[in-house]
């Protein structure tokens, strides 16, 4: 990793961590997510739902960094199987399809997260 991409990964994490604090509880225990919040069957409040809209503009970030060699191959995996892990929950595939439209100008990035939730 050269210095500029590790200033990448280091301020994409200090982000992360950011958006995260407003995410759910049962997603910062570290504990399956499948069932746990597929179950939840209650409404997320507005500021999880906007912590869940800045994680994917993060991540449509991350996406375009990685195209253009500024993240490394195996830091982009890493964290995007953290997207897709996320993306298995109603929480995240519900509030993608509502703001999809929103990042029309990635295709790629779009059909990414649409694979990831099967739509």
């Amino acid at each position: 990793m050269n210095p500029q991409q590790l200033q990448v990964f280091l301020e994409y994490t200090r982000r992360f961590d950011s958006i995260a604090r407003d995410f759910p509880l049962e997603m910062r225990e570290g504990t399956p997510l499948d069932k746990k919040m597929r179950d939840k069957k209650a409404e997320f409040s507005e500021s999880v739902q906007h912590a869940v809209i800045r994680y994917f503009n993060m991540c449509s970030e991350e996406f375009y960094l990685h195209s253009v060699h500024l993240i490394p191959g195996e830091i982009f995996d890493m964290w995007f199987k953290q997207l897709e892990r996320c993306m298995k929950t109603d929480l995240f595939s519900g509030l993608w399809k509502t703001v999809r439209s929103s990042y029309d100008h990635s295709a790629d990035f779009q059909a990414r997260l649409d694979g990831m939730i099967g739509g």
